[in-house]
């Protein structure tokens, strides 16, 4: 068995590589309580109708902040981008922090992440019905210019921050708030590793315009069974369901993970401070990366570098998400993807 995550598992499914787990659910859910499992996370793990994985954790993205910073100038949690500039003003017009905001916006990953949660917020999309690219929209423009506005408050390196980056400058206390993976919480609130531990505080992702989505993604981790396995697929589903969907591993591991076990989540004893927000920020409509097997990598590989370009001011917003656009879909029907 090997560990996925949704746009892994989709590519992997298409291409026929994992066995599908939907008896092996029925046959087993009872014994191993998976009925816990929440009915998104084991969407996640689902692709044309089957199941191919069990999910062990969800993740979202959801706003950190520095909760003792905002208290000190009278700023509520951001609700919107608007609210987060605002923020962001005031945090550097008061000279609070050195940044007042982080975003994990590196060029070779993430920054796809960070333009998906806004392009989904903004009311777009990534691809139309047929599958072909549609991100070069007004939506999509709308997206880069407000991330070209959050530039101006984040750090000159932005567009190589990681999550890992962004995490390691909130814990030193150089950020004053960042949309991040929510996962990334247990190690700022981890006293031994973080100098502003119990000065956090936790939102649900901020939305794009008022009233809209949140800006944030979806995604769940768990575990596939690979079709070439030369072990019993059964015996190792029974060993998935009965280890990483154990509730006490799952409880032991909540500083860092999200269960997808209803029963953790809503069990106030080993309540996670960020859980709500996290729970929020789903509730609200954040969107998982589009289920088609070319999301990762071959579409951030392609259409990441026009979004630094336009965020970095050497395209125009437009026409890089065209340029973009154009070669996403030549690349696709090089490669039989479209037709």
């Amino acid at each position: 068995m090997i560990q996925a995550y949704n746009a892994p598992l989709v590519k992997y499914a298409s291409k026929g590589w994992l066995v599908p787990l939907d008896g092996y659910i029925k046959k087993y859910a009872s014994r191993y309580g998976l009925a816990d499992l929440n009915s998104s996370a084991w969407d996640g793990f689902s692709y044309r109708g089957h199941v191919y994985g069990v999910p062990n954790q969800t993740n979202t993205q959801i706003l950190m902040y520095r909760k003792d910073l905002f208290d000190k100038l009278g700023l509520d949690a951001p609700k919107t981008y608007a609210d987060m500039m605002a923020a962001a003003k005031a945090l550097r017009a008061a000279d609070a922090v050195k940044y007042p905001m982080a975003m994990a916006w590196g060029a070779d990953d993430a920054l796809g992440d960070g333009f998906h949660s806004s392009l989904t917020a903004n009311g777009g999309k990534w691809f139309d019905r047929h599958g072909a690219p549609a991100f070069d929209s007004a939506a999509g423009v709308k997206s880069l210019h407000q991330m070209r506005q959050m530039l101006r408050y984040a750090p000159p390196s932005t567009l190589t921050h990681a999550n890992g980056d962004v995490m390691a400058l909130m814990q030193q206390g150089l950020v004053g708030m960042t949309t991040i993976w929510a996962s990334r919480a247990g190690p700022i609130l981890d006293a031994n590793q973080s100098r502003v531990a119990d000065k956090v505080g936790f939102a649900p992702a901020p939305a794009a315009v008022p009233g809209g989505p949140p800006a944030s993604g979806v995604s769940q981790d768990g575990f596939v069974i690979p079709r070439n396995s030369t072990v019993d697929p059964e015996l190792l589903f029974r060993l998935m369901a009965s280890t990483t969907t154990a509730p006490k591993v799952m409880q032991k591991a909540a500083p860092v993970a999200i269960p997808p076990r209803d029963s953790l989540v809503h069990d106030t004893k080993g309540r996670q401070p960020y859980w709500p927000a996290a729970e929020k920020t789903t509730k609200r409509g954040a969107q998982p990366l589009p289920k088609v097997p070319y999301m990762e990598p071959l579409t951030k590989s392609v259409v990441n570098p026009y979004l630094a370009k336009a965020l970095t001011g050497r395209a125009e917003s437009a026409a890089a998400l065209a340029s973009a656009a154009r070669e996403l879909d030549a690349t696709l029907r090089s490669k039989g993807y479209l037709k």
